[in-house]
């Protein structure tokens, strides 16, 4: 128990008086995000309705090669372009928003 900060230090849980929505749902970019993610974590159909606005990256079992490919292919799809490795220059750097580093680090996918 020593070991445990105390009380007071601790901060309080967010609300989230909103109702999580499924991301295939959310918004006009909602159903390429949502299909993306599907086809590249190759989630099965009884996960995909776990795959809501509330969801961590993390928690749909992404890592950093995933958030990588996915970042890809949606940065692709913005420029209508063929979805090759060799999008992002000589070190594969993607802009802003489509850093891989986003994903990973965002609090939710709707982030």
């Amino acid at each position: 128990r020593q070991g445990l900060p105390s009380l007071s230090s601790c901060a309080v849980l967010q609300d989230n008086s909103q109702k999580p929505e499924l991301l295939k749902d959310y918004g006009t970019c909602g159903p390429i995000v949502a299909k993306t993610i599907v086809d590249l974590l190759n989630l099965q159909p009884c996960q995909e309705e776990m795959l809501t606005t509330s969801a961590s990256f993390a928690m749909m079992g992404g890592d950093s090669l995933t958030a990588t490919l996915i970042s890809r292919t949606l940065y692709a799809y913005h420029l209508q372009v063929e979805n090759s490795r060799f999008l992002g220059g000589d070190y594969g750097q993607l802009p802003e928003p489509f850093n891989a580093v986003n994903l990973i680090c965002a609090k939710n996918i709707a982030d």
